[in-house]
């Protein structure tokens, strides 16, 4: 055999091998890529940042209804009416935040991805986030009302302290003219003896 020929045999060889590892080497990895259980952590991290997200939520909720309270009780203190509809108002979201929170969000971690555990977490989140605006906006009825009803106060001081001083203006002026009648009197005696005479 000529050596050109032995030297061309040599190189398909090796050309073929190369051709060979290159082809395979890929179609290994991808079936240990197609094999890496990747969908369940990355569920479990969804899972894990909705309930943050909800606890976080609920936390925020339960503080403003703690405040949302005290400004209730200071009301109630200035004006016992507008005290009573607003902790009655307040009570009403802390009852439909505790109801909220029996919703099982927690069911995910073990049931994987449940569309109906998924619209479960929607509805409490919205209903955190409805309730939060519902406190907010009570909370600043409840700052106006309590800014209202101490300014009606201040006023009502004013008031009383203006009459405070009318009124002793009154009995000074009441004392004058007492002294004055009793001047008249006086002077009317004094005017009759005089003609008497």
């Amino acid at each position: 055999m000529p050596a050109h020929h032995s030297k061309r045999k040599r190189a398909n060889e090796v050309h073929s091998a190369r051709v060979t590892q290159r082809g395979n080497v890929p179609k290994s990895t991808k079936q240990a890529d197609a094999k890496t259980p990747v969908g369940p952590w990355l569920l479990a991290l969804f899972v894990f940042v909705v309930v943050a997200r909800s606890l976080s939520s609920k936390h925020r909720v339960e503080n403003s209804i703690n405040e949302a309270t005290k400004l209730a009780r200071d009301l109630e203190r200035l004006d016992p009416s507008y005290g009573r509809e607003y902790r009655q108002r307040i009570d009403a979201i802390r009852q439909r935040l505790e109801n909220v929170s029996k919703v099982p969000v927690h069911g995910a971690w073990n049931s994987g991805f449940d569309p109906e555990v998924d619209r479960l977490g929607q509805q409490q989140r919205d209903l955190l986030l409805r309730g939060h605006g519902s406190l907010v906006r009570t909370g600043e009825s409840l700052q106006i009302s309590r800014q209202t009803a101490h300014e009606t106060e201040q006023i009502g001081n004013e008031i009383m302290s203006d009459l405070t001083t009318q009124r002793e203006a009154l009995l000074r002026t009441q004392n004058k003219l007492n002294e004055g009648g009793e001047h008249l009197k006086s002077g009317s005696k004094t005017l009759r003896l005089m003609y008497s005479r």
